[in-house]
């Protein structure tokens, strides 16, 4: 079977739960990606992975010593990022924690109530980063996020080796890795019995419903499986652009010549218009409990039998607090300019493109069943 994301997540996930040694694991990974693949083989460059995985393991512990995360930080996220390095891009880990953690959910992985002062710079992150970032192999979601399976069992070796150092003073604390982008994969817990894997799911396994983390508001996100749409003027009209304002009330009906990676996503992002897009049944029933606060334009999907619509917000709030923001590093908001509102663009924070709501309006998403949205806490003062 031809490498892909989902089988590939799979090995590393199984190494990881079976502890396979840094080196095997990665060496399973990269038969993995030449199986089944076909013209040239993936040429990965040649690691000293003891060597890389030692350089990351200084900065780490390091860093729990100079800058330890607080006994109420429950989860830590190894986020990777893209610094510029050399005057191109790179990639490379930074630390942050959440009070918060939930294994059945990377939501709290979004909340930096901790952050380190340091990043390693990986040089194994950047050669694989430069293998990844090719054109050739932007179709191929294995070899993009090579980076991902390198720091995935990197960091899983390292758990196996410090878990008391990384656990701290905490009583539990969980541990995710991914990029900032996409879905934040749980390797699993720290306790005073040591590391735990996270367990590997069964095929029979039914889905949980995502849980919202605490927080009165949230600015929401696609993950993984949103709908990602490079629409140009042929495939569809600029008109929808002027969707993402609040301008006065239009008619728009269009069809997008696109493909769906995942044909079970009930939440979309369309680019570059940056536009939300949702079932016309779900988008219904949002239209009847916020009547003042959103308008939904037709929309059909090439390939999707569904009725689908255009999320239009209707209000744009001056509550950006630009002070708090600045001191604490984070993103907050004025809780008295928000009012009753529900759903609403913010004024000086990508002003109609970046959607809040509040816990409400975020429950009966998940209520009403949508899938590939996260909902990132934002703090209030």
């Amino acid at each position: 079977m031809p490498a892909d994301y989902a089988n590939t997540l799979g090995v590393v996930q199984k190494a990881i739960a079976l502890a396979m040694p840094h080196a095997l694991a990665w060496a399973e990974v990269a038969a993995h990606l030449n199986s089944g693949r076909e013209g040239t083989p993936l040429q990965l460059p040649d690691l000293n992975l003891e060597d890389e995985l030692r350089h990351i393991e200084t900065w780490l512990l390091e860093t729990l010593v100079t800058k330890p995360p607080a006994r109420t930080i429950r989860g830590l996220r190894f986020g990777l990022f893209h610094p510029e390095l050399n005057g191109r891009p790179s990639c490379d880990l930074y630390l942050a924690g959440s009070r918060s953690f939930d294994a059945d959910s990377g939501a709290w992985g979004y909340d930096q109530d901790y952050r380190a002062p340091t990043e390693p710079r990986s040089r194994a992150l950047d050669a694989l980063y430069l293998i990844a970032s090719d054109d050739q192999h932007q179709a191929d979601g294995a070899v993009v996020h090579l980076c991902l399976w390198f720091a995935l069992l990197a960091i899983a070796e390292l758990c196996r080796r410090h878990s008391a150092a990384i656990r701290g003073t905490a009583a539990r604390r969980g541990i995710g890795v991914g990029f900032d982008s996409g879905d934040l994969i749980i390797v699993g817990v720290h306790s005073a019995s040591g590391f735990k894997p996270q367990p590997l799911e069964k095929p029979t396994r039914k889905p949980k419903r995502p849980k919202l983390p605490a927080g009165e508001y949230f600015h929401i996100e696609g993950g993984r499986d949103v709908l990602l749409c490079n629409c140009t003027d042929e495939s569809l009209s600029r008109d929808l652009f002027q969707c993402a304002g609040p301008i006065a009330p239009i008619s728009l009906t269009a069809t997008i010549h696109a493909d769906w990676p995942n044909q079970r996503g009930t939440f979309g992002t369309i680019y570059p218009f940056c536009c939300e897009i949702i079932p016309a049944t779900i988008a219904q029933h949002i239209a009847d409990t916020f009547p003042d606060e959103v308008q939904f334009h037709p929309l059909a999907i090439v390939g999707r039998p569904e009725a689908w619509c255009v999320l239009k917000v209707l209000n744009c709030v001056q509550c950006y607090n630009h002070e708090v923001t600045q001191r604490e590093s984070r993103l907050t908001l004025s809780r008295a300019p928000i009012a009753d509102h529900n759903f609403f663009f913010v004024y000086g924070y990508y002003e109609y493109k970046a959607v809040f709501v509040s816990r409400r309006a975020a429950q009966l998403l998940i209520d009403q069943g949508v899938t590939g949205i996260e909902f990132r806490r934002i703090e209030m003062c």
